[in-house]
């Protein structure tokens, strides 16, 4: 994820945030039958409450604070710096232009949050471009420095455009970037290891009045998901937006479902349908969205910031199904297992049968 922002932000959106860079994989789970029912419900809870988290991971986020969550330990490293490249936007990235820039008491306003997401038959690629203005001395300090957040092992990043706007001149700063590469784990203390690298990139000549202007792209989605279309996009962010847009391009034959959630209710927003050969696309707008404030001390489990979702999932049952694939344990196929078998099945009697089952199992 690439951000222009250093503002704090509440450590449940940071976090929100992360797992969209790397969920966590599920353990393990065994399923038993019989007598050990019970158990196996709390299992399978156990699991479908893993799979929420992985479908949750499944999205892409844009604005968030460079500094990234307290206590985060990081270190220079070189992984992933095979994974990064600089490169023109693919052909299908639709250019939009960022409203005119406005007075402004914040530090920063985003005048353009633009997110072009497709899945075809090579992958998932997910385009962005952000144009940012620096309205004071503070917020040029929090234009300095550019992140963005990916797992070399199955992710690469191009970034297309990094441009300074500066009274109606364009400065070209994409030659002149040179990107450092980070490993951040959050979760280092609590032994939990994500791959996560990070990105980062240091702007020096940024002033008052300049708009940042940058274009990414990250391309590659965790395999595990086998391809899902699922996701998550934020919405609204601690900044004025001036433009938010979020484009969704899939398959024709695939389906398509979303939602916007969060504390102040769903925006009045409806996508727009076309097709474009192969794929149908769902464009998203909304104008001058106001910044989320945080007021802090929200319960667990409350969302208080707007979040759109979206999937390919009709109900929980497809979403099951896909995590079932995740636990299964192929059958034994040894000559001693199908002589058990042939046993078993020669037994007439049920309550035999299951008492001969269960005292060659112990």
């Amino acid at each position: 994820m690439l951000t222009g922002s250093r503002r704090k932000i509440p450590h449940f959106l940071d976090g929100a945030l992360r797992m969209v860079s790397q969920p966590r994989q599920p353990r393990t789970v065994r399923i038993r039958s019989g007598r050990n029912s019970r158990s196996r419900k709390v299992r399978i809870t156990r699991v479908l409450t893993s799979c929420l988290t992985l479908l949750l991971a499944l999205g892409c986020c844009d604005v968030r604070a460079a500094d990234g969550a307290s206590g985060a330990q990081t270190k220079g490293s070189q992984l992933g710096s095979d994974k990064f490249s600089k490169a023109p936007a693919p052909q299908w990235v639709v250019n939009i232009a960022a409203p005119a820039a406005k007075p402004s008491s914040e530090p920063n306003d985003l005048r353009l949050g633009d997110v072009q997401r497709r899945w075809s038959e090579a992958g998932e690629h997910a385009y962005h471009h952000y144009v940012m203005s620096a309205n004071n001395a503070s917020g040029v300090a929090s234009l300095g420095q550019l992140t963005i957040d990916f797992n070399p092992a199955f992710q690469s990043v191009q970034l297309h455009t990094l441009r300074i706007v500066r009274s109606g001149a364009t400065l070209d700063e994409l030659a002149a970037a040179k990107p450092k590469f980070l490993e951040r784990e959050p979760g280092l203390e609590q032994s939990e290891y994500t791959g996560t690298v990070t990105i980062a990139i240091v702007l020096e000549d940024l002033r008052v009045g300049d708009s940042l202007d940058y274009s990414y792209s990250i391309i590659g989605s965790n395999p595990v998901f086998k391809g899902a279309i699922a996701g998550l996009q934020l919405w609204e962010t601690t900044l004025p937006v001036n433009l938010r847009r979020v484009s969704i391009q899939v398959p024709r034959g695939r389906g398509f479902h979303y939602r916007f959630i969060g504390g102040k209710g769903s925006p009045n927003v409806a996508p727009v349908e076309s097709h474009h050969g192969d794929l149908k696309e769902f464009v998203f707008e909304q104008r001058e969205i106001p910044p989320f404030r945080p007021e802090g001390g929200y319960p667990p489990g409350y969302q208080p910031f707007t979040v759109m979702q979206f999937s390919e999932y009709r109900d929980w049952g497809e979403v099951a199904g896909w995590a079932a694939q995740l636990f299964e344990m192929p059958p034994p196929s040894t000559a001693a297992f199908a002589n058990l078998v042939t046993r078993f099945k020669a037994i007439p009697d049920p309550e035999t049968r299951s008492r001969t089952v269960d005292e060659t199992r112990t």
